[in-house]
């Protein structure tokens, strides 16, 4: 396993997390993001009356959907079958839980909501699971390995993706107050949408242990300078490398 992106999942929090709702299942990816969207839908009813050029608008509500794409790689045979059980554990949390009656009957019990956690472009406020968005999954959830960079054979019917491509659309549920009081005040000043997450090591260098032996990234190098050439050369050293 490639020890510098464990740094940056582990020491500097560069991850999305997943928490199940009724069950608290939970689990966490290497923060390889392909795309994220953030989008804010405001939403108004217009109503057109007789001899009026412009409609007469009523104000409904803002939603909010994330859509987030990332990659899973794999450095190790041992990494590629974890990554497979972590698509496992988060197609899990797409089903609801269910209460069994005596005859054999069952009904749903909870609706599968989830916490979504990345970075601070993706939290909520606090409490009990700190800076966890909450929401669900709307739609599709697609798992595609990605087989032109090859697989590790670890015995017969046997065949792990060293790289997979994951993709969510997260529909949010904010569970704190939004908008303005009547003082033009925010009725929840505390929380900052793109704000810092929680107060991990955001204020430090990354340094000597975030880079391989070798490298010539300079110890002022920043975060995201240092996150951007651990990404790039993982791919081309082989942390994906083909079969």
């Amino acid at each position: 396993m490639d020890d510098r992106t464990e740094v940056l999942l582990r020491q500097y929090g560069w991850l999305i997390s997943f928490r199940s709702v009724p069950t608290d299942e939970y689990v966490e990816f290497k923060a390889f993001i392909t795309k994220f969207s953030d989008g804010y839908g405001s939403s108004w009813e217009e109503k057109n009356v007789y001899g009026r050029m412009d409609p007469i608008p009523t104000f409904n509500r803002v939603g909010r959907k994330i859509s987030l794409s990332w990659k899973l790689p794999a450095s190790s045979p041992e990494e590629g079958t974890e990554n497979l059980k972590k698509c496992e554990t988060l197609v899990s949390m797409l089903y609801p839980t269910y209460k069994e009656e005596k005859d054999g009957n069952a009904y749903i019990a909870g609706a599968p909501l989830i916490k979504l956690y990345f970075t601070q472009m993706a939290k909520g406020l606090g409490g009990e699971n700190l800076y966890d968005l909450l929401g669900y999954i709307n739609g599709e959830v697609p798992i595609v390995p990605n087989y032109d960079e090859g697989v590790f054979y670890q015995g017969k019917y046997s065949a792990t993706p060293k790289l997979i491509d994951l993709s969510i659309n997260f529909t949010v549920l904010h569970n704190f107050k939004l908008g303005w009081d009547l003082e033009k005040k925010l009725r929840e000043p505390k929380y900052n949408r793109y704000g810092y997450g929680p107060p991990i090591t955001a204020e430090k260098k990354v340094d000597e242990e975030v880079r391989s032996e070798g490298s010539d990234t300079k110890k002022s190098d920043t975060q995201a300078e240092v996150a951007d050439h651990t990404m790039s050369s993982s791919t081309r050293d082989g942390m994906v490398g083909k079969s």
